[in-house]
């Protein structure tokens, strides 16, 4: 999960939605990572995602740094959108192993 800065919106609209989710794809190729369900809310979004290379971290912070430089430039604002904590955002191994279980049908 990742929350705005000060729980602001980071998401004014559909074309912001639709943006971050480009961003979200083409990161997810160049990571070779593998996105299992998202969800996008008006202050903050969750990711269910995984990867062979160990590589969430960069990828993470390469999506939040894109859609912040577009966010900002789209509604001329300045500064940080999201918090500097992305070291709480990735949840180890097990943690995704019990998700997947506790959600089998």
């Amino acid at each position: 999960m990742a929350r705005g800065d000060r729980r602001e919106e980071i998401f004014r609209d559909e074309r912001d939605r639709w943006k971050f989710l480009g961003y979200l794809a083409e990161g997810a190729e160049r990571y070779r990572v593998k996105v299992h369900c998202y969800v996008l809310m008006e202050n903050h979004f969750h990711l269910v995602a995984t990867t062979p290379e160990g590589n969430l971290s960069k990828w993470m912070h390469q999506l939040k740094t894109a859609y912040t430089v577009y966010f900002n430039r789209r509604h001329q604002v300045v500064g940080h959108l999201f918090p500097d904590d992305s070291a709480n955002q990735c949840p180890r191994r097990r943690n995704f192993e019990s998700f997947k279980e506790s959600n089998k049908s």
